[in-house]
């Protein structure tokens, strides 16, 4: 493979021949947007609507150069009658590229929804497990760079979006091959983006050294990763509906100097030896919890304070007050935090199965309805551990016809991470570079595909707009090509949101 700048993207001559090497045309930053094209309905049909040329106008007047074009299968094919193009995919495809070329801008062709599922919420198993979706993907690819092998409009394919994988990474790894090959049979001109794997089901979505990137052989050498960073995610994600546990949870604000922040966070355990509240009806009762010391053997690095409710049905458990408390090697007891209603900002309601809400009063929190384990956990409140010292969660709480087997206590959760700090700039630029080093050290291009925050952290109090610049700041220093999640979207959208647009056009 030729030697590339890292984290620059080289984007094609426009006049350039049909057969030209547009790998070898000028550079120039990409920053972008994402257009949803609305694939996450499933529609059979494409939905013209959702954007026009006044769109890419607006881009343009943003300071944007490149949109991320998001594809579902479903614009081309329909699964009762597989490998039948429609040509409404590509008369949608085509419209976009004239109104994208009169404004001067690029686009990445992301295949969004592949045949097998959308991959992103963990439902498209069946692009790993059934052969033929996998057949059919590399078929639709195919087609797609045979159409579109002179256009220069077009910057990148975008092979799959956070792909999850059912078994592990050798599926994408050996699937992301096979794109590549039969791409490469039909066009040698295109930049070729392979995404780093989201998860794997079932996991707890770590990332191993290399940030579950995969690496092929592309016999033209024109190809690099793409990664997409929501952190922490809690945050960029706070109240959002479709990830568990997340509906009810405030995420708190950026940046803050008192909650950490990290990567390749993975719980390890948690005191369930502290006392557990009894069955039936009890009054307010203090809980003192039992000590945990660490050691190399507890694998954890930082701790927090949670409170548990498992198989609660129709009972309710209420907490008022959490002690957090550490002690050194010598036994010398201090107290880390006392923490009292309301419990908000930095909180994180999870459940293992839905159906348990939150219950609020005056002056304590409340929960009942879960059928299996669940928990209220304090990002908020983590603390880095120390090696020896010993640390313990106590706690006020009382019940209303808690049933035999349920377990409400309160308790210390343990979790090794990496990359440690608190929620600023310093820590975005950390969990960037994390990315872009793994690039770096295989001489490949890089180029973030997603990056957003929800709505409801657009207010001065909460931050979403420091965010934003705080992102955008990182990607100008290390000139890394990307683009925003995403133009028109009722969570993240740009277009209408007036403080995001303005965001947009000081940074560009």
């Amino acid at each position: 493979m030729k030697r590339v700048c890292m984290a620059m993207l080289f984007v094609p001559f426009v006049a350039c021949a049909q057969q030209a090497a547009f790998w070898d045309g000028r550079s120039e930053w990409l920053r972008g947007v994402a257009v949803g094209n609305d694939v996450w309905s499933l529609k059979e049909s494409v939905n013209l609507k959702q954007n026009d040329v006044s769109d890419y106008v607006r881009m343009r007047e943003l300071g944007l150069n490149v949109v991320r074009f998001y594809l579902s299968y479903k614009f081309f094919e329909s699964d009762s009658a597989p490998y039948q193009y429609k040509q409404e995919g590509w008369d949608f495809i085509n419209q976009n590229l004239a109104w994208a070329k009169a404004n001067g801008i690029r686009l990445i062709l992301n295949m969004h929804v592949p045949q097998g599922g959308f991959q992103s919420n963990a439902e498209g198993g069946a692009l790993w497990d059934v052969e033929e979706n996998q057949k059919r993907l590399i078929a639709l690819w195919r087609e797609i760079a045979r159409r579109y092998a002179g256009e220069p409009q077009i910057v990148a394919y975008d092979l799959v979006n956070e792909p999850v994988v059912t078994k592990g990474k050798h599926q994408w790894q050996s699937l992301a091959q096979r794109l590549v090959n039969a791409i490469r049979e039909v066009d040698r001109n295109h930049l070729i983006y392979v995404e780093n794997i989201n998860g794997i089901i079932p996991s707890n979505y770590a990332k191993d050294a290399e940030m579950n990137f995969v690496f092929i052989d592309d016999p033209a050498g024109k190809w690099g990763l793409t990664f997409h960073c929501y952190a922490p995610i809690e945050y960029t994600h706070q109240y959002a509906p479709w990830i568990p546990g997340f509906k009810d949870n405030d995420g708190g604000a950026y940046p803050d100097p008192n909650l950490l922040q990290f990567s390749s966070d993975v719980w390890k355990g948690a005191t369930f030896e502290n006392p557990a509240l009894p069955k039936g009806t009890t009054d307010w009762a203090y809980y003192t919890g039992v000590w945990k010391t660490i050691d190399d053997t507890a694998a954890a690095t930082v701790g927090r304070p949670a409170f548990q409710f498992d198989r609660l049905g129709e009972g309710k458990v209420w907490f008022d007050s959490i002690t957090f408390e550490k002690r050194s090697p010598a036994g010398e007891v201090t107290a880390i935090a006392t923490y009292r209603p309301p419990f908000k900002g930095g909180w994180y309601f999870w459940q293992e199965k839905e159906g348990g809400r939150m219950l609020e009063a005056d002056n304590a929190v409340g929960f009942t309805g879960t059928t299996a384990a669940a928990n209220y956990a304090a990002n908020k409140m983590f603390v880095v551990l120390e090696q020896g010292w010993s640390y313990r969660v106590s706690g006020r709480m009382r019940g209303e016809g808690i049933p035999e087997g349920a377990g409400c206590r309160v308790r210390f959760d343990w979790h090794t991470a990496q990359n440690i700090s608190v929620r600023n700039k310093a820590s975005l630029e950390r969990e960037v570079l994390a990315y872009l080093n793994i690039a770096k050290a295989k001489n490949l291009p890089v180029y973030l595909g997603e990056f957003g925050v929800i709505k409801h952290t657009m207010t001065k109090e909460k931050g979403g707009a420091v965010w934003v610049t705080d992102m955008f700041d990182i990607l100008k220093a290390h000139n890394v090509p990307f683009t925003y999640h995403a133009w028109v979207d009722h969570w993240f959208g740009v277009k209408g949101n007036a403080e995001m647009e303005q965001v947009f056009k000081k940074s560009f």
